[in-house]
Protein backbone atom coordinates (compact mmCIF):
# COMPACT_ATOMS: atom_id res chain seq x y z
CA UNK A 1 0.00 0.00 0.00
CA UNK A 2 2.95 2.14 0.45
CA UNK A 3 4.19 2.15 -3.05
CA UNK A 4 1.31 3.45 -4.86
CA UNK A 5 0.83 6.29 -2.28
CA UNK A 6 4.39 7.04 -2.43
CA UNK A 7 4.25 6.87 -6.43
CA UNK A 8 1.14 9.42 -6.65
CA UNK A 9 2.90 11.56 -4.26
CA UNK A 10 6.21 11.62 -6.25
CA UNK A 11 3.78 12.07 -9.60
CA UNK A 12 2.14 15.09 -8.10
CA UNK A 13 5.21 16.52 -6.62
CA UNK A 14 6.52 16.24 -10.43
CA UNK A 15 3.73 17.85 -11.75
CA UNK A 16 3.21 20.47 -10.03
CA UNK A 17 6.27 21.43 -10.14
CA UNK A 18 7.13 20.91 -13.87
CA UNK A 19 7.26 24.13 -15.73
CA UNK A 20 5.03 24.03 -19.52
CA UNK A 21 6.58 22.38 -22.46
CA UNK A 22 8.70 24.68 -24.46
CA UNK A 23 6.89 26.06 -27.79
CA UNK A 24 7.86 28.19 -30.04
CA UNK A 25 5.74 30.93 -30.60
CA UNK A 26 4.03 32.23 -33.57
CA UNK A 27 4.58 35.17 -34.80
CA UNK A 28 7.85 35.83 -33.30
CA UNK A 29 8.64 38.31 -30.92
CA UNK A 30 11.70 39.55 -32.92
CA UNK A 31 10.85 40.04 -35.94
CA UNK A 32 12.76 41.02 -39.00
CA UNK A 33 16.54 40.17 -38.14
CA UNK A 34 19.37 40.09 -40.92
CA UNK A 35 23.16 39.23 -41.23
CA UNK A 36 25.68 39.23 -43.82
CA UNK A 37 28.07 36.69 -44.68
CA UNK A 38 31.01 39.72 -44.47
CA UNK A 39 30.65 43.05 -43.27
CA UNK A 40 34.11 43.74 -45.24
CA UNK A 41 33.91 43.82 -48.45
CA UNK A 42 35.42 45.72 -51.50
CA UNK A 43 32.63 47.19 -52.62
CA UNK A 44 31.78 47.26 -56.35
CA UNK A 45 33.65 43.77 -56.79
CA UNK A 46 32.06 41.66 -54.51
CA UNK A 47 28.81 39.45 -53.27
CA UNK A 48 27.84 38.75 -49.89
CA UNK A 49 24.80 36.19 -48.72
CA UNK A 50 22.39 38.48 -47.02
CA UNK A 51 20.68 35.95 -44.16
CA UNK A 52 17.41 36.66 -42.12
CA UNK A 53 15.15 35.15 -39.43
CA UNK A 54 11.52 36.30 -38.28
CA UNK A 55 10.07 37.49 -41.27
CA UNK A 56 7.25 37.10 -42.77
CA UNK A 57 6.34 33.76 -44.91
CA UNK A 58 5.36 33.98 -48.49
CA UNK A 59 5.84 37.78 -48.86
CA UNK A 60 8.55 39.58 -50.65
CA UNK A 61 11.99 41.04 -48.00
CA UNK A 62 13.66 43.78 -50.64
CA UNK A 63 17.43 44.33 -50.19
CA UNK A 64 18.71 47.83 -49.93
CA UNK A 65 22.13 49.05 -50.14
CA UNK A 66 22.24 52.60 -48.56
CA UNK A 67 18.65 53.15 -49.43
CA UNK A 68 18.77 51.43 -53.02
CA UNK A 69 17.47 47.92 -53.97
CA UNK A 70 20.04 45.45 -54.88
CA UNK A 71 18.16 42.34 -54.63
CA UNK A 72 15.10 40.35 -53.09
CA UNK A 73 13.95 37.36 -51.49
CA UNK A 74 10.95 35.50 -49.77
CA UNK A 75 11.19 34.10 -46.66
CA UNK A 76 10.47 30.07 -46.58
CA UNK A 77 7.59 28.50 -43.97
CA UNK A 78 9.53 29.00 -41.15
CA UNK A 79 10.42 32.36 -41.64
CA UNK A 80 14.29 32.29 -42.62
CA UNK A 81 15.62 32.98 -46.27
CA UNK A 82 19.03 33.34 -48.07
CA UNK A 83 20.49 35.54 -50.91
CA UNK A 84 23.61 36.28 -52.43
CA UNK A 85 23.44 39.96 -54.24
CA UNK A 86 26.40 41.76 -55.34
CA UNK A 87 27.87 45.15 -53.17
CA UNK A 88 27.44 48.10 -55.82
CA UNK A 89 30.59 50.68 -55.85
CA UNK A 90 30.48 53.03 -52.97
CA UNK A 91 32.66 55.16 -51.19
CA UNK A 92 35.39 53.49 -48.21
CA UNK A 93 33.81 53.08 -44.96
CA UNK A 94 30.84 52.01 -43.58
CA UNK A 95 27.47 51.25 -45.44
CA UNK A 96 23.64 50.43 -44.54
CA UNK A 97 22.46 47.03 -45.45
CA UNK A 98 18.78 46.78 -45.10
CA UNK A 99 15.89 44.11 -45.41
CA UNK A 100 12.36 45.67 -45.73
CA UNK A 101 9.12 43.58 -45.63
CA UNK A 102 5.98 44.93 -46.03
CA UNK A 103 2.91 43.06 -44.88
CA UNK A 104 -0.47 43.47 -44.26
CA UNK A 105 -0.80 41.34 -41.61
CA UNK A 106 2.12 43.11 -39.40
CA UNK A 107 3.20 46.37 -41.09
CA UNK A 108 6.68 47.08 -42.25
CA UNK A 109 8.73 44.90 -40.62
CA UNK A 110 13.04 46.20 -41.17
CA UNK A 111 16.12 44.70 -40.31
CA UNK A 112 19.68 46.23 -41.15
CA UNK A 113 23.62 44.74 -41.24
CA UNK A 114 26.56 46.89 -41.23
CA UNK A 115 28.80 46.54 -44.60
CA UNK A 116 32.03 48.35 -44.26
CA UNK A 117 33.66 49.38 -48.01
CA UNK A 118 37.29 49.16 -48.57
CA UNK A 119 39.91 48.89 -50.81
CA UNK A 120 40.83 46.64 -53.47
CA UNK A 121 44.01 44.47 -51.78
CA UNK A 122 47.03 45.00 -53.38
CA UNK A 123 49.34 41.25 -53.33
CA UNK A 124 52.55 42.75 -50.75
CA UNK A 125 55.94 42.27 -51.58
CA UNK A 126 56.55 39.17 -49.33
CA UNK A 127 60.50 39.07 -50.34
CA UNK A 128 63.44 40.46 -51.75
CA UNK A 129 63.34 40.84 -56.05
CA UNK A 130 65.45 36.98 -56.18
CA UNK A 131 65.98 37.65 -59.75
CA UNK A 132 69.42 40.14 -58.81
CA UNK A 133 70.63 37.88 -56.92
CA UNK A 134 70.39 34.57 -58.89
CA UNK A 135 72.10 36.34 -61.82
CA UNK A 136 74.73 37.43 -59.55
CA UNK A 137 75.01 33.62 -58.10
CA UNK A 138 75.18 32.07 -62.25
CA UNK A 139 77.86 34.74 -62.92
CA UNK A 140 79.93 33.69 -60.30
CA UNK A 141 79.17 29.72 -61.42
CA UNK A 142 80.13 30.20 -64.40
CA UNK A 143 83.54 32.58 -63.21
CA UNK A 144 84.10 29.56 -60.86
CA UNK A 145 83.74 27.38 -63.59
CA UNK A 146 86.15 28.95 -66.31
CA UNK A 147 88.58 29.41 -63.55
CA UNK A 148 88.87 26.15 -62.67
CA UNK A 149 88.78 25.00 -66.82
CA UNK A 150 92.11 27.85 -67.18
CA UNK A 151 93.75 26.05 -64.04
CA UNK A 152 93.55 22.79 -65.28
CA UNK A 153 95.13 24.15 -68.65
CA UNK A 154 98.13 25.75 -67.31
CA UNK A 155 98.88 22.19 -65.38
CA UNK A 156 102.53 21.69 -66.68
CA UNK A 157 103.38 18.20 -66.75
CA UNK A 158 106.83 16.65 -65.80
CA UNK A 159 109.35 16.34 -68.31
Amino acid sequence: MKRPTTLLMVSAFAFAFAGPAAAQDYPPEVFGEVSVSDSTVVCGAESVTVTGEGWVPGEEVRILFDGSQIGSATPGSDGTFEVTVDIPGADLGDHELQAIQDTEAEGRIEGSASVTCVEAATLAATGANISVWLAIVAGLLVAGGAALFAGRRRKVEPE
